[in-house]
């Protein structure tokens, strides 16, 4: 593509230890002490799928194959250069995280990232609306689109 051609290549040297699935499987039972103790360090990659940016922090939801983690952004952990380029990112991006797991005031099994990067960019936004695709063939080929912009697809496929 037009910005590989200008030098631009995604860094692929990022490599998981996890998958959200995995992680709520591990970790959801622990306690929020037991969790600080142990001080668990993960790297997850996926889409980017919500986003909620208050001042110099931001919770994320990423999604993968397996499910969907959340992920707290601090400027001042991650970088303000790194966050500033974070508040950037679309919905649909893949991005990569690493840090501790931890859980939130509400008991929500989070990660809270020390490193995060943007592996590549959503080139289609993702659909306004989904109401189904209807040609069979786009179907399947857009099945990815499908899986992480409907619900309804995602509980059937589990």
């Amino acid at each position: 593509g037009k910005m590989r051609a200008e030098g631009f290549a995604y860094p692929n040297d990022r490599r998981r230890t996890s998958v959200a699935g995995e992680l709520h499987a591990n970790y959801e039972t622990h306690s929020a002490e037991g969790l600080e103790q142990e001080a668990i360090e993960v790297s997850i990659g996926g889409r980017l799928m919500a986003k909620r940016v208050m001042g110099k922090a931001a919770f994320a939801q990423l999604q993968d194959r397996t499910g969907q983690i959340q992920v707290y952004v601090q400027r001042d952990v991650v970088s303000k250069e790194t966050y500033k380029a974070f508040k950037s990112w679309d919905l649909g991006d893949v991005i990569w995280v690493s840090g501790r797991v931890f859980k939130t005031r509400t008991g929500e099994l989070t990660v809270d990232a020390r490193d995060i990067v943007l592996l590549s960019k959503c080139l289609r936004p993702l659909p306004e609306k989904f109401h189904g695709l209807s040609d069979q063939e786009t179907k399947y080929r857009q099945r990815y689109v499908d899986l992480i912009t409907s619900e309804q697809t995602r509980k059937m496929s589990s």
